[in-house]
């Protein structure tokens, strides 16, 4: 019996990896500040493991090494007075359910958990550039959490051992260390493609 069980599981569950390009645009809200706030970019990749339950339905934890960040830009009195580029780098472990509502294409949606690997880089430019680490959970402006969580949905394309897919991932925890009012949310989009052996 074990080695039927066994067996079985090899034959359904397979092993992947993804690389792919992601757009990210935290939702940010700071009392007093006026912050015209755009998306940057960034790479993901990692592994993911597929386990088939039948034609339609799938489960595929990930495990991903993703970079998130913005781009703000300060106003006062309808100057710019300077631009900062934030990039933070995170693991990230989503669980995605697969629905195959067409053989070749498919609906996915799940939860992810995030942890915020070495420090938060902030490039500013005003009168002149320089750039400062942040640690997670620090203090001042980017006291971000360390630990993010959220939902993902998306939809893809699968042709033999080939899958292009675009997720779209939202936060559900405020990432502020002092809310008071403030908060801080991550929002990304991923286009990738992944190869399964």
């Amino acid at each position: 019996m074990y080695t039927l069980l066994m067996i079985t599981f090899q034959a359904d569950a397979q092993i992947g990896v993804r690389f792919g390009v992601n757009g990210s645009l935290p939702i940010i809200q700071e009392e007093g500040l006026q912050i015209d706030n755009r998306p940057v970019s960034g790479y993901a990749f990692g592994v993911n493991y597929l386990f088939e339950f039948s034609e339609k339905w799938s489960l595929q934890p990930e495990l991903l090494w993703t970079q998130y960040g913005n781009k703000d830009f300060l106003i006062v009195n309808g100057q710019i007075l300077s631009i900062s580029t934030i990039r933070m780098n995170y693991i990230q472990a989503p669980v995605m359910a697969r629905f195959h509502f067409l053989k070749h294409v498919f609906f996915e949606a799940g939860v992810y958990l995030g942890i915020g690997m070495g420090s938060i880089k902030e490039n500013t430019c005003s009168a002149i550039c320089f750039e400062e680490s942040h640690a997670y959970g620090g203090d001042g402006y980017y006291s971000i959490k360390r630990l993010d969580l959220g939902n993902s949905i998306g939809i893809g394309l699968s042709y033999k051992k080939f899958l292009l897919g675009l997720r779209f991932s939202t936060g559900r925890r405020n990432l502020e260390v002092e809310e008071n009012g403030d908060s801080y949310r991550n929002n990304s989009l991923l286009t990738s493609i992944a190869y399964t052996f």
